[in-house]
């Protein structure tokens, strides 16, 4: 009786040893985080900690982003922000999900996907932006398309301009007018988004646009002795 009772024990220890029914790994679930300062800066974070791209690049609207995840050996998590990708990796032994709401202040999620490789794609396209001009320095009228000046206006708000000098760079400013501090100065052929404008200073029209890393500020669309204009219709 102790023999029959002693072999079904082990004969169920072996079936539990054996067995996987009903038993597997979930990964842990990892939320990532895309958070947008003031300035229109995105940033990644997740595990506690800001992550930085392994790359960012500007790239084609219409390329498919899944056929740029698959160039990677790894698990990617790209984002694309109207025409600028950054990508990132992501931990093999993980699960992820991406955490995403601007209030649709500065940018609108309109793309979301989670392949059944791992890699995460987000799309995030610029939203408008409620004007926040000061009055401008010189009025004008829409009829006149341009400042007192100023070579004839060719941009457009909620759309891509390039800067189009043919050496020089030009400078972003803090607000509409050269006596505004100076930001950054952005090389030929830069692409920035339009948010608003324009406004009239020194003879020239300014806007308000964001460049492909997040800094806003103003810029004339020009021109001078050199240059016909600085920014261009992209």
């Amino acid at each position: 009786m102790k023999k029959g009772f002693l072999y079904l024990c082990i004969f169920i220890l072996v079936c539990l040893s054996s067995c996987s029914v009903g038993v597997g790994y979930e990964p842990p679930l990892i939320p990532i985080k895309i958070i947008v300062n003031t300035n229109g800066k995105i940033s990644v974070s997740w595990s506690h900690g800001l992550r930085t791209p392994i790359g960012t690049f500007s790239i084609e609207t219409s390329t498919d982003l899944t056929r740029v995840a698959s160039g990677y050996e790894e698990k990617v998590l790209i984002v694309r922000v109207d025409n600028r990708v950054s990508v990132y990796t992501l931990d093999e032994d993980k699960k992820f999900t991406v955490e995403f709401d601007d209030k649709d202040k500065l940018y609108r999620s309109v793309f979301l996907e989670y392949s059944e490789e791992g890699d995460i794609i987000l799309e995030i396209h610029s939203a408008p932006v409620a004007s926040q001009n000061p009055t401008p320095i010189v009025s004008y009228t829409s009829s006149t398309l341009s400042c007192p000046g100023a070579p004839p206006q060719r941009l457009e708000v909620n759309e891509d301009a390039k800067v189009c000098t043919k050496k020089d760079r030009v400078i972003l400013r803090s607000g509409p007018g050269s006596y505004n501090s100076e930001l950054t100065r952005l090389e030929p052929k830069s692409i920035v988004w339009v948010l608003d404008g324009p406004s009239c200073a020194n003879n020239w029209s300014w806007w308000k646009v964001r460049t492909s890393w997040g800094l806003v500020g103003w810029m004339a669309e020009g021109g001078d002795s050199k240059d016909d204009y600085f920014l261009c219709p992209n």
